[in-house]
């Protein structure tokens, strides 16, 4: 139990006594330091016992594989233009309902401002 208190200890007083062999970032706790070297090596020591690795939905088109049907049906609307949650205000066109409430992504052109500025949902609006 001491040492315990003494690796809890760490996090207030910022020591970090276990650095990264490749980057050295350091951690406060030896194993955080072995999951942050995975990063590094790739290594990926855990299997999904219900998947085992495998992508069971595989596109037609281009031959991508998914794990989750559901990002396969996403994926799928990028072939089919299908976007059904559409802006009220714009009639921009969103394949999730999620990228309706704060617009666009990474790849997409400029967001209208009303899309920018819309109100997330209220549980997850962390800004008050």
């Amino acid at each position: 139990m001491k040492s315990d208190f003494k690796v809890h200890q760490r996090i207030h007083t910022g020591e970090r006594p276990y650095k990264c062999s490749y980057c050295s970032k350091g951690f406060y706790q030896a194993s955080m330091v072995r999951r942050h070297e995975r990063t590094h090596t790739g290594e990926k020591p855990y299997r999904c016992s219900m998947h085992m690795g495998l992508k069971p939905f595989h596109c037609s088109i281009c031959n991508k594989s998914f794990s989750q049907s559901s990002s396969f049906t996403f994926h799928r609307a990028t072939h089919t233009n299908d976007r059904p949650f559409v802006c009220s205000e714009c009639g921009k066109a969103f394949i999730r309902s999620t990228a309706l409430l704060k617009g666009g992504g990474i790849d997409s052109p400029p967001i209208p401002p009303h899309l920018s500025q819309a109100p997330s949902h209220p549980l997850l609006n962390l800004s008050e």
